[in-house]
């Protein structure tokens, strides 16, 4: 125990030293994470953490409400890194439910951008993005929530303009990466997309944190918009059951209709699109129907709201965690013309094997602050997630994960 503590502490020690002696060279480009050392948190840290170099974050701020877990996860990260690393990784104690707590942090550890994971955000207000713009900071978030993306450039672009910073929302799989393939779609194979079906479901040995399984649930049972047939149309979240087929030997799956901020943000974006509908499901077949059976009873008002079961839930899983797999998909079925005017479709899959599928929301947020760390981001405001990174660097984000993509056309 002795000599494990004196390592971290030498490890340490020597990580300090050259951090500060690269300071005088460079100036270094200081990331605050918040909600650092949870599910999504821990995987953004780890990686800027890991790929360090001269042109990405030389700092990092590991912050949230639980002091010892920041300090823990700290210690691991420089207990496994090597003692040549010239990246610095400090912790601080913020609630970013409390403005004036948030407001101490912010002004203590005076980051270049701060990175918002403290979900779930259905139901949050803007205040962490608005603290951030007000003192020039730039930020990101990976918000799930259809209200909160659609909502967040009206709120903020203005400001986020006079003040000279870029603050983007929905830094994750939708609409981060879901974008990226459309994209890549539009330049390679179609003039124009007309309708986009798409699904995900994890393996049932994928960490899900408490705040995406109270995320999830938040509407299960409720009104949630699709975008048919050129508008929005509601349907009830976790119905609408259809089956999915993976490659890869990761085969049928069950999906149901979950909220997705794409069907605000995509009308806009690509004009010609008339449909999208996002599913998404469970590996475990008991546990898909179980959740469909809920929705009803929520449809029904027999129960008023699932989240708060989300505890209960958490810990359920966990008894059942080695009767699945650790293989998750996702899937895009994307419908359009394509460069002589044909009507053609094209299915992309993502496969994530090895427990690595949670990883996949959070590299959309590590591509743009490595681009806001090399200074190749100009652009300024308050804006959603969709076009700030290509399909190419995603996929070379990932490429030490068990991660692999592919286009069926």
């Amino acid at each position: 125990m002795f000599k494990a503590t004196t390592r971290t502490l030498l490890i340490r020690k020597s990580t300090l030293s050259k951090s500060f002696s690269l300071h005088h060279q460079k100036a270094s480009f200081r990331v605050l994470v918040l909600g650092g050392y949870g599910s999504f948190g821990k995987r953004i840290t780890s990686q800027l953490f890991k790929d360090n170099d001269v042109n990405t974050p030389q700092e990092i701020v590991i912050a949230g409400r639980n002091l010892a877990s920041a300090n823990q996860f700290r210690d691991e990260l420089i207990q496994n890194t090597s003692s040549s690393s010239s990246f610095r990784v400090q912790t601080s104690l913020v609630d970013v439910n409390d403005e004036r707590s948030l407001k101490d942090c912010l002004q203590q550890t005076k980051p270049n951008l701060v990175i918002h994971t403290c979900g779930p955000f259905q139901g949050q207000n803007f205040h962490v993005a608005e603290q951030c713009i007000d003192r020039g900071i730039n930020y990101i978030d990976l918000s799930d929530s259809r209200e909160f993306v659609a909502n967040f450039s009206d709120k903020l672009h203005d400001k986020a303009v006079k003040n000279d910073v870029l603050a983007v929302c929905g830094a994750s799989t939708v609409p981060g990466l879901s974008s990226a393939v459309l994209n890549e779609v539009l330049k390679h194979d179609l003039s124009e997309i007309t309708s986009i079906d798409s699904c995900l479901s994890p393996g049932n040995r994928a960490h899900i944190g408490e705040s995406t399984m109270r995320s999830i649930l938040s509407y299960c049972g409720k009104p949630i918009p699709m975008f048919l047939n050129g508008k929005l149309e509601n349907v009830i979240g976790w119905q609408g059951v259809k089956r999915a087929q993976f490659p890869d030997g990761i085969g049928t799956r069950y999906v149901a209709f979950c909220e997705t901020p794409e069907v605000e943000i995509f009308p806009k974006i690509y004009p010609t699109l008339k449909n999208l509908e996002f599913r998404a499901g469970v590996e475990l077949n008991m546990f898909q129907f179980s959740v469909v059976g809920m929705s009803y009873l929520a449809q029904a008002g027999i129960v008023k709201d699932w989240s708060v079961y989300s505890p209960l839930f958490k810990t359920m899983s966990g008894w059942f965690y080695n009767f699945g797999s650790d293989r998750g998909g996702m899937q895009m079925i994307i419908n359009g013309l394509d460069k002589n005017g044909k009507e053609k479709t094209i299915t992309w899959n993502l496969i994530a094997k090895g427990g690595d599928g949670p990883m996949i929301p959070a590299i959309p947020s590590i591509c743009i602050a490595k681009k806001l760390a090399r200074g190749y981001v100009e652009q300024k405001g308050a804006i959603p997630c969709a076009g700030l990174f290509s399909l190419d660097e995603f996929m070379k984000e990932v490429s030490g994960y068990n991660i692999r993509h592919e286009f069926v056309k």
